[in-house]
């Protein structure tokens, strides 16, 4: 009986000390500390953050196999729980710090998710280190290896062939990102898989039409789908087919016949909204009223309707023109955009809840500064004022709050406009006529006072402000070096430039908001044209085509540019750009700061639209290297 005890107790230790091993421990990083080092399905999943500035809201990324699906992460008091179904693979978190994305500096906050015996999905490593290639690149993640991912997505496909459905595209995508030879051996692998069949079915072909697709083999990819029109008339991929030559239409009487013919099949495409849209647009330039309004009523969407109306309506509002039909249009924007905000039906999956509520409010407020603007131009200033506060939300765009201060003055109520001017100059978020129009308030509400100290005390309040930012999303990793030919055809090196600060600048002849944000950097280039050192690199990037350099080259002498274009190389044994890819570059317009001593300080991706913003960034970014030992 003795020994039965003593045995019994032992079993209970060794249970107690299991169980004791087997408790989960919390895992910290940076500011922020999660409940474990993995995630177990079904069970809550807390997270804490410890850092001074207060959070409200974040998301994190649910993947499953080679996709991510956003979902919100909402504090109370600094926590926040979160429970993961049991068919997802990885969780990436992202948290909404200072108006911006926190990502621990580009290494993310990713973690693996397991069942409550500890299985993880068959394909989980796959998902991991596809996720970190892809869409955790698009979230500046810099973690990523396309080498470690198709090794693993091979791995995935060698245990697990019945997933190969969900992995191919991709298979072939990783594939490319490793060397021009590897994805050659991919794509024929499948091909021959499917060659060896004695008769092939939708499923086949619709394998090498994706696997030609992907190797950009147009004209395989072109015969491909018209067997497919032939023989599966009633696919998508048929259906898809019919609707493609609509792109290559130049004139609108092509497009109206081709539309006309057509049009059960556009009207069931995935292209039907963007295909009424363009025809709405190009009925109203050509003045033919009735035919706009057939297809805008046509659109699909309730955004693309509103985002039409507004496009409209704002060109109308900046040339002083028809000013009463553009605010009707500009007016019924904000009545659509109201009416999805309430109904919430058009949400996309790449938005979770919370982000596609806060893009509507983003439209909103762009569309109310329109309507703003066309009130004020109707001599409606009381009016504009109402919805120009609208439009300026937080304040965070310098050119909504320059109108919202302009209006203020015209209506001479000048100690608002003091009040608003001061809040934006001091947060840094004021254009140079903001100023000037503070001068002329202040000068109303205050004529004995020094309007010029006043602003150089904002200012630097501002700059101030505006460096310790900076300084925490400073970072401090190895620049890649490379060799790249400018537009005269002389090798530039990044190393050579060891000792200087230099500012990449990622860009492409087809990227709207890189242009836009030219007119910011030529006065950042302008402003440190005598400094030695201070370099200024744009990298062409994500272009090809036999005409690629006479392009860029066209573009910058016509634009007028003072800028040293460097043409970022193809890949020899891969499909993208060498120096976006070491940089880990996956949209543009990217900014990269390259301190003196050779490291990566600083990478800001995508543009405010604020060219003032823009100047003061870069600017401050400057600043702050040359101040470091």
């Amino acid at each position: 009986m003795k020994n039965y005890f003593i045995l019994l107790v032992f079993a209970v230790m060794f249970f107690s000390c299991e169980n004791e091993k087997k408790q989960p421990q919390p895992k910290t990083i940076g500011d922020f500390t999660f409940a474990s080092n993995e995630i177990i399905a079904g069970e809550p999943f807390s997270i804490s953050y410890n850092g001074e500035e207060g959070i409200e809201s974040g998301f994190y990324h649910q993947v499953v196999h080679d996709k991510a699906y956003p979902v919100d992460v909402m504090f109370e008091n600094n926590k926040a729980t979160i429970t993961v179904s049991d068919s997802i693979s990885v969780a990436s978190f992202y948290f909404n710090l200072n108006n911006s994305i926190e990502n621990n500096k580009g290494k993310g906050y990713v973690f693996n998710v397991i069942d409550a015996e500890g299985k993880v999905q068959g394909d989980s490593e796959a998902a991991h280190q596809f996720y970190l290639i892809n869409d955790g690149a698009f979230y500046d993640l810099t973690t990523g290896d396309a080498t470690l991912a198709l090794n693993a997505i091979e791995t995935t496909l060698t245990k697990f062939p019945e997933l190969e459905d969900k992995w191919m595209a991709n298979h072939i995508y990783t594939s490319q990102q490793v060397s021009t030879e590897k994805a050659e051996a991919v794509k024929d692998m499948y091909i021959n898989k499917v060659a060896a069949k004695p008769e092939l079915d939708l499923k086949d072909y619709e394998i090498l039409s994706t696997v030609y697709a992907r190797m950009q083999d147009t004209k395989r990819y072109d015969s491909i789908n018209a067997i497919i029109s032939e023989k599966f008339p009633d696919s998508k991929m048929a259906l898809q087919s019919i609707v493609s030559p609509y792109f290559d239409l130049q004139t609108l009487e092509e497009k109206e016949v081709f539309f006309n013919n057509y049009k059960n099949a556009i009207l069931q495409s995935t292209n039907a909204d963007y295909i009424v849209r363009d025809l709405a647009v190009e009925n109203f330039n050509a003045k033919n009223t009735e035919a706009y309004q057939k297809y805008f009523d046509m659109i699909p969407r309730v955004s693309t309707k509103a985002g039409l109306l507004n496009s409209i309506a704002w060109a109308k509002a900046e040339k002083g023109k028809d000013l009463d039909d553009a605010a009707e249009m500009s007016r019924l924007s904000l009545d659509l955009v109201e009416t999805e905000q309430n109904e919430l039906s058009e949400q996309p999956e790449y938005y979770s809840p919370n982000q596609y509520k806060q893009s509507l409010e983003r439209s909103y407020n762009m569309y109310a500064d329109t309507y703003a603007l066309l009130l004020f131009k109707k001599g409606k200033v009381t009016e504009a004022i109402a919805y120009q506060e609208k439009a300026v939300g937080e304040g965070y765009s310098p050119d909504n709050n320059e109108r919202l201060v302009q209006y203020l003055v015209a209506d001479e109520q000048y100690e608002k406009a003091v009040n608003q001017s001061k809040k934006y100059i001091t947060e840094g978020r004021a254009t140079t006529t903001l100023k000037d129009h503070f001068k002329k308030a202040f000068a109303k509400v205050n004529p004995e006072g020094d309007v010029e100290a006043v602003i150089t005390e904002m200012e630097e309040a501002a700059r101030v402000k505006q460096l310790a930012e900076l300084k925490k999303s400073m970072l401090d990793e190895r620049a890649p070096d490379f060799t790249a030919k400018n537009l005269d055809g002389e090798d530039v090196t990044l190393s050579s430039l060891k000792g200087k600060t230099v500012i990449l600048d990622f860009w492409a002849t087809w990227c709207g908001p890189c242009i836009a944000s030219f007119p910011g950097m030529q006065k950042a280039v302008t402003k440190y044209k005598d400094d030695d050192s201070v370099v200024f690199l744009f990298v062409d990037t994500f272009e090809s085509g036999d005409n690629r350099l006479t392009e860029v080259q066209d573009f910058i002498a016509e634009s007028a540019y003072d800028f040293h274009v460097v043409i970022d190389p193809k890949e020899e044994n891969g499909s993208g750009h060498e120096i976006a890819k070491k940089y880990n570059i996956s949209g543009i317009p990217t900014k990269v700061v390259v301190g003196p001593d050779g490291s990566m300080n600083f990478k800001d991706v995508g543009f405010s639209g604020s060219n003032d913003k823009l100047l003061n960034k870069i600017d401050g970014m400057i600043q702050l290297l040359k101040a470091t030992p």
